[in-house]
């Protein structure tokens, strides 16, 4: 994501994510994760973890399901101006998603990964809702919490988006 303003950017993400589910039972799953992330106006300059751990669907009906999940893993973290940290981590992480009608669709993830360095809260909300045919817009709205930034960094990112979706 890159957003500018007046000229200036004032926001540049990039994330590249990869996740695996094993099935133990209809209900029950193990997971693998990893995560590489890069945000300019965060204070690091890149942040990698991996996750491995367990997880159950406490609600798995046609309109609505939620996702439980509990590992533990570890996270590397390259500072701007500060010496580099590694650390291992909890996580623990839910997802929900609600087909409310034919033509709208609400999810909200939420994960915390905690550590002795910092303790990150990141939640996603997402509403899409079909216009006409395969078309969508989807609004979106992003949290990030880090516990322990570097000075001058806010602990707090909000990030706010309306996109124009195609679906297949």
């Amino acid at each position: 994501m890159r957003n500018e303003s007046d000229g200036k950017t004032t926001a540049k993400t990039f994330v590249l994510q990869g996740d695996s589910k094993y099935t133990l039972t209809a209900r029950d799953f193990l997971f693998g994760l990893l995560r590489f992330e890069r945000d300019d106006f965060a204070g690091y300059d890149s942040r990698t973890t991996a996750v491995a751990g367990y997880g159950r669907k406490v609600i798995d009906r046609e309109a609505m399901s939620l996702n439980l999940q509990a590992g533990a893993g570890v996270r590397r973290t390259a500072y701007e101006k500060i010496s580099d940290s590694s650390e291992g981590i909890g996580r623990i992480s839910g997802d929900f998603k609600w087909k409310v009608s034919e033509t709208s669709d609400f999810s909200q993830e939420l994960y915390v990964d905690f550590g002795s360095d910092n303790t990150v809260t990141n939640s996603l909300t997402e509403l899409k809702v079909k216009v006409i045919g395969h078309l969508a817009v989807k609004m979106a709205l992003s949290v990030i919490n880090n516990t322990d930034v570097p000075p001058n960094t806010k602990k707090t990112d909000i990030k706010s988006a309306v996109t124009v979706v195609y679906d297949f």
